[in-house]
């Protein structure tokens, strides 16, 4: 009896495409959503997971409102995976590697792999104390070396303030190292021949001393 009902179950999903209410539709070569859960219908996103009319431009899109439950932390996605991962492979939390083919004309201002915008913060009376765009929690541990953030290659560009209330560790170069620079660039030398030298003054390698310098528009300098 069990197997006959899923096979009901199965031919049930074949014939219509869904199970109940408008609420899950599966799988229809005649639908455009892969799947679909929610009453939104008429949208091209392969995975749509709302109530909202969902944007044509989207492969997986989430539009929805709901109320969390007391106690705990809220949020609109979680993962908790416990990932066991295979001999010697790198292992992944999160992982993003999508490509991009562009059309023959037009300009892009953006692409990103990942694009973050700031959370909207309805006041409903009660107080926020911090609120950020991007939080990382810690560094891992474990590890022979443990970073919270790791851009491994390319430039970082910060275009607002940036505020470090701890140190600030720059590179380390002997004086014949020091790479090309522009202007405002920081690091310091291992191999000043002298004491350091006044902000703004030459160096000079083939020493022991280190000191601070900054690329000034025209040349590496002490400072």
């Amino acid at each position: 009896m069990r197997i006959l009902s899923s096979f009901l179950i199965l031919f049930a999903l074949a014939a219509c495409g869904s199970v109940g209410d408008a609420n899950a539709q599966a799988v229809n070569e005649t639908k455009t959503s892969r799947l679909l859960v929610g009453p939104s219908t008429g949208t091209s996103a392969y995975m749509t997971v709302g109530e909202t009319p969902i944007v044509n431009n989207a492969f997986a899109y989430f539009a929805a409102a709901f109320t969390a439950g007391t106690g705990g932390s809220s949020m609109g996605i979680g993962n908790s995976l416990n990932i066991h991962a295979s001999t010697g492979a790198n292992t992944f939390g999160y992982w993003g590697a999508a490509n991009v083919t562009l059309p023959t004309a037009g300009n892009h201002s953006l692409i990103d792999q990942m694009h973050l915008t700031a959370p909207g913060i309805t006041s409903g009376g009660a107080t926020v104390t911090n609120a950020t765009t991007l939080n990382i929690d810690g560094a891992p541990t474990g590890a022979a070396n443990n970073r919270a953030l790791w851009v491994q290659s390319g430039t970082s560009e910060f275009d607002g303030p940036i505020k470090a209330t701890s140190t600030v560790t720059t590179g380390g170069y002997t004086v014949a190292t020091l790479p090309a620079g522009t202007v405002g660039m920081r690091a310091y030398i291992t191999d000043q021949l002298t004491a350091c030298a006044a902000i703004g003054a030459a160096i000079t390698g083939g020493g022991v001393v280190v000191c601070p310098v900054f690329y000034n528009g025209a040349a590496w300098v002490s400072g």
